[in-house]
């Protein structure tokens, strides 16, 4: 008999039911009760029998054990990778899928496939992709017909793909993988008559323009290499963002002051090879930065953060500056090293900011983000788009 803490609504007592029969795929969106359709089928099991719960990461396993802890008197443990191999008895093991295949691997009988009644998968379409969920379900494959579990599927999207072919394609692949005879949701209509009321709230959509920042010369370079030379070639031609300008100056200065007090020091920025490479400049100066005394040491300290903050402008072709300047910021902060030279360097932002109206992507997102929570409070949904 179907029974959970929570009271099943009709699509999940409906659809729990005809999951605890064969193998089933749940599609049902976010926050619709795909954990508690799956404890209510946990439920339906022989006493003696024990289930296995996959989730892909750390943080799902915590929120899964007590959510079917709070549904179910039955005995549920955790186990990831940075947990020790449970010893105590259970019903129900939630686990990440890496951290679980280490111990069928082990051959460990007590947690070998053919010890648990059902697996569940959460977020199932996992197991057509290169991910552990797929190193799993091709044991589930390898083992005869009488020891095979059960298998329940759950998931708020079967597919990645686009096209309707490709979807075809995945589905047909997802449910071959793992001998699924049932694909069972609900219809629109259902979840609303059950009371399931996605938010509809007016949607904002936040594009403005003046937010990007714009390259001085539109890029023809594709290779790291060239990035770097047109990088270089701009800044020594003052053609380069002011604001990449206004880092290289910083730079030159604080070379200048350390070559003072450390001749051996030669700029990786002129240097060719792998010495050369922009992944690179910061390295070298951190390990200069060990083998200084504590004075020299911080100038490298304050060098590495400059190089690493003119390589965000090189790989991005100066499309990410205010990433750059965040980063002095963190650092300086971080290592609790106040610079006269990078506080400058802050005003020199801040003023390019004022004077062109823009304040960057980070901080236009943080205001959007900030007036929203005044607006909403904590209930308010947001998607950042990246490039």
């Amino acid at each position: 008999m179907l029974s959970t803490s929570t009271p099943l609504r009709a699509y999940q007592e409906r659809i729990a039911t005809q999951a605890s029969k064969k193998n089933a795929l749940v599609v049902l969106p976010t926050g619709s009760g795909k954990t508690l359709i799956a404890s209510a089928v946990m439920k339906t099991l022989d006493p003696k029998s024990r289930t296995l719960m996959l989730v892909p990461t750390c943080l799902l396993v915590a929120q899964q054990v007590k959510s079917i802890a709070s549904e179910t008197n039955l005995r549920v443990v955790p186990y990831s990778g940075d947990l020790s191999v449970p010893s105590e008895a259970f019903d129900v093991l939630v686990s990440t899928p890496a951290a679980f295949y280490r111990i069928c691997c082990t051959q460990n009988e007590k947690f070998g496939l053919s010890s648990f009644a059902l697996i569940v998968f959460d977020e199932v379409h996992h197991v057509v992709k290169r991910h552990p969920y797929r190193k799993i379900s091709k044991l589930v494959q390898m083992l005869p017909s009488h020891q095979k579990p059960q298998i329940l599927g759950l998931t708020a999207s079967l597919t990645y793909a686009i096209s309707n072919e490709e979807m075809d394609k995945s589905i047909q692949e997802l449910c071959a993988e793992l001998d699924i005879s049932k694909i069972l949701s609900s219809t629109a209509q259902e979840l609303f008559q059950d009371g399931y009321h996605a938010a509809r709230v007016p949607v904002e959509v936040k594009c403005d323009q003046k937010l990007e920042w714009i390259p001085p010369r539109m890029s023809s370079a594709f290779g790291v290499h060239q990035v770097r030379e047109e990088f270089f070639a701009q800044v020594s031609t003052r053609v380069a963002h002011p604001l990449s300008l206004a880092l290289m100056n910083r730079i030159e200065t604080l070379e200048n002051m350390i070559t003072t007090h450390d001749a051996s020091f030669i700029s990786p920025l002129q240097r060719k090879g792998k010495f050369g490479k922009v992944t690179n400049w910061g390295a070298y100066a951190h390990g200069r930065a060990i083998k200084s005394n504590q004075s020299v040491s911080n100038m490298y300290n304050q060098l590495e953060d400059l190089y690493e903050a003119v390589r965000i402008a090189v790989n991005s072709r100066q499309n990410d500056l205010e990433l750059s300047f965040a980063l002095l910021r963190m650092m300086e902060q971080i290592r609790g090293q106040p610079s006269s030279l990078l506080t400058t360097l802050h005003d020199t932002f801040d003023l390019y900011c004022e004077t062109h109206g823009c304040y960057g992507r980070l901080s236009s997102l943080k205001q959007e983000i900030t007036s929203s929570l005044k607006n909403f409070g904590t209930l308010f949904r947001g998607i950042v788009f990246v490039h």
